[in-house]
């Protein structure tokens, strides 16, 4: 014999389901939409979003590759491309497949560093 939900535990399980389903698709749009691939410089990115915005991470180099000779180190912080704060990972990845050149400010702990990354 089946046992019929009640109209709150109907709205709990649509709930419970709402839910689950809603941290299935952000963990695949975080995925999708916050990782950035460099091939160009040889890096990829995550985004991190304190306060003030999105701000890309370093989270890989390729062994002497552009990014990698410029100096910049896995956990750098692209705070400034070619003098603006980017808005999106797809833009930092797009200005650097697009330019022979794109200088960076990268924070390092507590420091800002100007570092220039030339493409391949």
């Amino acid at each position: 014999m089946m046992t019929r939900l009640q109209p709150l535990d109907r709205a709990v399980l649509a709930s419970a389901l709402l839910a689950a389903l809603g941290s299935a698709l952000a963990l695949r749009g975080v995925h999708q939409l916050h990782h950035a691939r460099g091939d160009s410089v040889g890096a990829t990115f995550v985004a991190t979003a304190p306060p003030r915005g999105v701000i890309p991470m370093v989270t890989s180099l390729r062994a002497g590759g552009p990014a990698e000779r410029a100096g910049l180190l896995v956990g750098d912080l692209v705070e400034r491309v070619d003098g603006r704060a980017p808005a999106t990972l797809a833009e930092v990845q797009r200005e650097m497949a697009t330019h022979p050149r794109v200088k960076l400010v990268v924070r390092r702990g507590a420091r800002d560093l100007p570092i220039e990354v030339r493409g391949r």
